[in-house]
């Protein structure tokens, strides 16, 4: 058949399109093309890749030191990593691998838990591609290469790393997850783990906030845990005991099994420790020791990254002139960083070297020194260099100890980004410069947000909110009144059910059983509970804040037993659900309330004296919250305990934080206490002037009206009244207890602990004058 002819102005309208047809695909494919090399580029520079830059297989990786392994002593004809002694755990780590997608091991740093999980991705994985991220920013990248390859296992050693701002979130991990094919492994020492779920009682990590544990927790929940000791079994002390022959490094850590597990040797974690401590001595290395503790002291801090020599350089002058200085002859910087990062043994170094003259410090180090205050100095070293994210840590981490002035500063300078640090901000300013500065502070920064943001805009809401929460300590009424205000507008702009929303109505709550509605207050919470439950996730705090201020309300209106089967319940579906550290913490406050408010007194110190203990486990002796927990139980000790024993206690613990230079504002529970416990004791007297001595000091930072000194004035009077009793002037202490217990209703609420104690001895004090007077009448 003949070819029709095209008609010119068609044939041209084809040329065309035919030409910009082909440049179409000629810039898709130079488009592709350029995506294509920018993911190499960027897999590359932020993953572990092989010599040709490509993602390797896990059966190509024959090192185990490149994901984490520590090495052990180095001696001829053996190589760095001994051969493997087979864990009890292996069976159990390596079906779980096998039937779930993400695994978390955890145990002790040294225990063992990155070669295990070498070793089980090698049985089980060997064609998987191996991705390897090498730090928080490199998570995105990370992401995207496991959804474009078919099968492949992401390692996370030490997981924590990679949480917060930035990294890891519930959702990057659900998106893993649902490829059938991708494979999660990763590890974290038990002490990390502790801060972020509810698996221990331990405090919830005092460098962290709680948002920065919510969104770590999201993350961790999902994974199936396994728990690997640092101390070895019998069982696995023999399979050990068959090595000797081959590895005379093994035979020689047997020899240590009593003291140390077998790992943790072959890492030599307890000689670099020792090395460690042994470097203060003069003329030794007491520049690289001292540049160790700032990097170990940059991590509790919430700096888990290499850090710059400059930083730690900085960092260290406090704790080398604490130590004596220029009297220890200490060596060059140069020379301290040489010894701090030769490995010993030729295994672990102190500090471990990584990319552009950064080093980040032993994970063993921070399990085994004890948690002493932070240097101010170093806290500035941190914040000069730190991340908005870390910014966040640190200021809590710097609040949490004391130091005001470096919190405010990491706080101001994290405002920019989380809204949650300008509030923390203001408590920094409120405990600094006292209530009327915090107030303007809060007026300012609403002012500024709704410039910036706009009024409706959920941060300016939730500081709105703020403000009226934190109206003037004695005007609980005016409170209430202006958060019903700003609920209104909340649930216009943001919506009923927004979070923001929901702590509104706690705080609402919250002052309607202040001001002596304690029956509403009790179904406002139920209501807000079930509330949460249904709208928030499982891991969101205030589900947890919500029920507990419920329970204690049903505490109030029905019966302290009643409350504490509620706590019990909801004990179980805590548990069940893995819930954050903190809350089990919170569990455990409010179960030793109700249990003192039953007269079970020794069951109620019990669970005091235990969180007390797992605050100074968690954060040290002299740390903000262990001294407030240690605080709660030597105020029961005070009226239900053995009063000389707890005063003698709380005597030392003064003398040391003090000697360890604790801040004073963390000792102001502690001294309240001690007050407590000199007034039960007998001494009204004693009592009255350690919170005369206290309320003096407090006058030089803060105005006579604000509410701080205003507690210590109730506290002044109640032992005022006492004395009055114990003279024998029961009228004048009648009349006083009357009149204090009014007072803080006025000023405090129905619910403050001083009214509590104030109308216990008021009852009291009117039963005995009521046994005078008849036996006066009998007298006659």
């Amino acid at each position: 058949m003949a070819k029709l002819p095209v008609p010119a102005v068609f044939s041209s309208v084809i040329a065309a399109l035919g030409a910009i047809t082909a440049g179409i695909f000629t810039a898709r494919a130079t488009a592709a093309m350029k995506r294509r090399d920018d993911r190499r580029e960027a897999r590359q520079a932020t993953l572990q890749c092989d010599r040709h830059g490509r993602l390797p297989y896990v059966r190509e990786l024959t090192n185990p030191i490149q994901l984490g392994v520590h090495p052990a002593v180095q001696i001829e004809s053996f190589e760095r990593v001994p051969v493997f002694v087979r864990r009890d755990v292996m069976e159990t780590l390596v079906s779980t691998i096998k039937n779930d997608h993400f695994v978390l091991i955890v145990g002790e740093s040294t225990a063992g838990k990155s070669r295990a999980a070498y070793e089980a991705i090698h049985e089980l994985l060997p064609d998987h591609r191996l991705i390897v991220p090498g730090n928080r920013e490199a998570v995105g990248v990370a992401i995207a290469a496991i959804l474009d390859s078919s099968r492949s296992v992401l390692w996370l050693d030490d997981i924590e790393r990679y949480l917060g701002e930035g990294g890891l979130n519930g959702a990057a991990i659900s998106s893993i997850l649902s490829g059938r094919c991708h494979k999660i492994v990763a590890t974290m020492r038990s002490e990390e783990f502790s801060y972020f779920c509810g698996g221990s009682a331990n405090m919830a990590d005092a460098t962290r906030s709680r948002e920065t544990i919510r969104q770590g927790w999201e993350v961790l929940r999902l994974a199936s845990r396994i728990d690997l000791r640092r101390s070895w079994s019998s069982h696995e002390v023999r399979r050990a005991q068959l090595t000797q022959p081959e590895d005379p490094r093994i035979t020689e850590a047997l020899k240590h099994v009593n003291n140390f597990g077998v790992a943790e040797f072959l890492a030599a974690g307890p000689q670099l420790l020792a090395t460690w401590r042994d470097a203060w001595a003069p003329g030794t290395h007491p520049r690289g020791a001292a540049l160790v503790l700032a990097a170990v002291d940059a991590r509790r801090a919430g700096m888990h990254r290499p850090l710059p020599l400059e930083m730690l350089t900085r960092a260290h002058e406090q704790y080398l002139h604490s130590r004596g200085g220029h009297q220890l002859r200490p060596e060059s910087v140069a020379e301290a960083i040489d010894w701090a990062t030769t490995p010993l043994h030729a295994t672990s170094s102190l500090l471990i070297p990584s990319d552009k003259d950064t080093f980040i410090a032993f994970d063993y180090l921070i399990d085994a020194i004890e948690r002493e205050v932070i240097p101010a100095g170093s806290f500035h070293a941190f914040i000069e260099v730190a991340s908005p994210q870390e910014l966040k840590d640190i200021g809590q981490a710097a609040w949490d100890w004391g130091r005001l002035e470096q919190a405010d500063l990491a706080f101001a300078r994290a405002s920019s980004t989380f809204v949650e640090s300008r509030a923390n901000r203001g408590y920094v300013i409120f405990e600094d410069d006292g209530e009327e500065a915090f107030e303007a502070y809060l007026h300012q920064s609403i002012e500024d947000m709704t410039n910036e943001l706009g009024r409706d805009h959920e941060d300016t809401v939730m500081m709105r909110s703020l403000v009226a929460w934190d109206s003037p300590f004695d005007q609980m009424r005016l409170s209430l009144r202006r958060l019903i205000e700003v609920r209104k507008d909340a649930e216009r702009a943001i919506g009923p059910l927004h979070r923001t929303t929901l702590n509104i109505r706690r705080g609402i709550a919250h002052r309607m059983g202040e001001v002596g509605e304690q029956r509403e207050a009790a179904g406002l919470f139920l209501r807000l509970f079930e509330d949460c439950l249904e709208n928030l996730d499982e891991s969101e705090w205030l589900t947890y804040a919500v029920f507990f201020s419920y329970a204690h309300y049903v505490g109030t209106q029905a019966t302290p037993e009643r409350a504490l089967d509620l706590l019990s319940e909801f004990e179980v579906w805590m548990r069940t659900r893995r819930a954050p550290a903190d809350s089990f913490n919170s569990l455990k406050y409010h179960r030793a309330c109700q249990l003192r408010n039953a007269g079970r007194y020794q069951h109620a110190l019990c669970e005091l004296e235990s969180i007390a203990i797992d605050a100074e486990l968690a954060n040290g002796r002299h740390h903000g919250r262990a001294l407030s927990a240690r605080s709660d139980w030597l105020e029961l000790m005070a009226t239900h305990g053995d009063q000389s024993r707890a005063l003698q206690f709380a005597y030392s613990l003064l003398n040391d934080s003090k000697s360890h230079s604790t801040p004073e504002c963390n000792l102001y529970y502690l001294r309240k206490s001690i007050s407590s416990l000199e007034g039960e004791l007998g001494s009204a007297d004693d009592a009255i002037k350690t919170l005369t001595s206290l309320r003096t000091e407090m006058l030089q930072r803060w105005h006579k009206r604000d509410f701080r000194v205003n507690l210590i004035d109730y506290r002044i009077r109640y032992w005022v009244a006492v004395k009055h009793v114990r003279s024998g002037d029961l009228l004048t202490a009648v009349d006083e207890f009357r009149s204090l217990s009014e007072d803080v209703l006025i000023a405090r609420g129905a619910t403050s602990e001083i009214r509590r104690w104030s109308l216990a001895k008021l009852n009291d004090t009117v039963s005995q004058l009521r046994k005078e007077e008849l036996g006066c009448r009998r007298g006659r």
